[in-house]
């Protein structure tokens, strides 16, 4: 069984995002683009509609901006396909021409979205049935401990939160390997990739794992750094005595959301120019290990 190396990948992960950053700012800035100034005219509304409806407890006027909400991720996500195949392509010495600005939706990234929306889905699908064993094994646990001891049955239903917790990790395995290759098989194999994800990363899951954590990982702490940095850590903080009113609860949605809207255009002007750096380290790494198990002939 061929395996690709941990440490290369890391490695060359950092390089074609820090050594290409040019090339990425090229190929990326225009569905970049177009995703953040869409993200705020979607946003922007959609929190102070849900802000109004908290504090009035009506959330009927929500409707129509969750379904433009709902409408834009889609268009969010075919965005992200054009800037997948474009790194990919990249990576793999695929593209020919010139870098400064690229914008192409084609065949390979219709297969890319139609895969994307099938990784979605199978995720709902995992998270329905994850749910259910959890709360089978959580209503075993408590009818048992009920009937050996005289613990509360407020007690005893603690036990679903880390029961819970465990089925929501299990969810890593199958989402990693059905979404690691994924997009680098539908560029070079014409496919929609999902199964041909699950054939490659056979026996390669810990070093799946390893490269998120080296990759993706500091992303998703620096995005979260940011949010913090800007909103303020209260805002991420619960307070569960207001979780115990609900008057106080919708409040505090209101105030969340109003929060949320003001600091939206630094938030998303700050996610913009980091975006390059994101995106480079989501794909770099998929593409190298794929061009390792494949031995697909290209131009590094």
């Amino acid at each position: 069984m061929n395996r690709f190396s941990v440490g290369e990948t890391i490695r060359f992960a950092y390089q074609f995002t820090f050594g290409q950053i040019g090339t990425i700012i090229g190929l990326i800035w225009i569905p970049a683009l177009i995703q953040v100034v869409g993200t705020y005219f979607v946003l922007a509304p959609y929190y102070a509609a849900m802000a109004d409806a908290a504090q009035s407890h009506d959330l009927a006027a929500v409707g129509p901006h969750l379904l433009l909400l709902m409408a834009f991720e889609l268009v969010a996500l075919g965005l992200q396909a054009v800037i997948a195949a474009a790194l990919i392509q990249q990576v793999l010495g695929l593209r020919k021409g010139q870098h400064f600005v690229h914008f192409s939706f084609g065949m390979t990234e219709m297969r890319l979205l139609g895969g994307m929306l099938g990784l979605f889905f199978l995720f709902l699908i995992f998270v329905l049935a994850v749910a259910l064993v959890a709360g089978l094994v959580t209503a075993a646990i408590v009818a048992l401990l009920g009937h050996l001891t005289s613990i509360s049955a407020d007690l005893a239903q603690k036990v679903g939160y880390p029961v819970s917790f465990l089925s929501l990790i299990l969810l890593v395995y199958p989402m990693a390997r059905l979404s690691f290759f994924f997009a680098p098989a539908v560029v070079v194999e014409n496919g929609f990739g999902i199964a041909r994800s699950w054939q490659l990363s056979k026996g390669q899951f810990w070093r799946i794992l390893r490269v998120g954590l080296a990759t993706i990982l500091p992303v998703l702490l620096l995005v979260f750094g940011i949010e913090v940095a800007v909103i303020g850590p209260g805002s991420f903080a619960t307070n569960f005595a207001v979780l115990q009113d609900q008057g106080q609860q919708m409040q505090a949605m209101a105030d969340q959301m109003r929060i949320m809207r003001a600091h939206l255009p630094l938030l998303l002007g700050l996610g913009f120019f980091i975006t390059p750096v994101m995106f480079g380290l989501i794909y770099a790494p998929s593409a190298f290990a794929y061009r390792a198990l494949t031995r697909v002939s290209t131009e590094a």
